[in-house]
This record gives C-alpha cells, structure tokens and sequence, in this order.
C-alpha cells in the first residue's frame, strides 16, 4: 500500500495499535519516511513482512503510534 492510497488503517506492531503509513516498502523508503516522520514529532515503528517467495526482496510495514494520523493530509 503507498501513501497514495487514501485508506486509513490501524495494525498493531510490536503490540503497539498503529496508523499504518506504508505496507510493502523497501529499506531505503523506510528510513527516509522514518526520519520524515520523526522530524515532525510522530513516533515510527516497523516491521519485517513475510516473504511470499524465497528470492523476493525484503519489505516492512511501516507505522505512526498516532491513530489519527492520515498520511495524504500530513505528508502532502
């Protein structure tokens, strides 16, 4: 899922309820929306997605602890 679509889902990480801000994202996406976020005060947690086939690269879902944070209105 990328920033660009407009739903808005919670999914807890680590056991901590979160708005999810991207699903399926590269490392290096994670670490520049990790310090985007983290610039604008939200706090960022992530997790490694399972792998679906053997050779695939690894992606995180990446999520704000803030539920009513919405990813079009604040990052756009």
């Amino acid at each position: 899922m990328s920033l660009l679509n407009g739903k808005h889902t919670i999914k807890e990480i680590d056991g901590v309820r979160c708005t999810v801000v991207e699903q399926g994202a590269s490392a290096d996406r994670v670490n520049f929306l990790t310090k985007l976020l983290n610039l604008n005060g939200l706090e960022v947690k992530t997790v490694e997605e399972s792998k679906k086939e053997e050779g695939d690269p690894q992606t995180y879902l990446l999520g704000v602890t803030d539920l009513v944070f919405h990813s079009i209105i604040w990052i756009y």
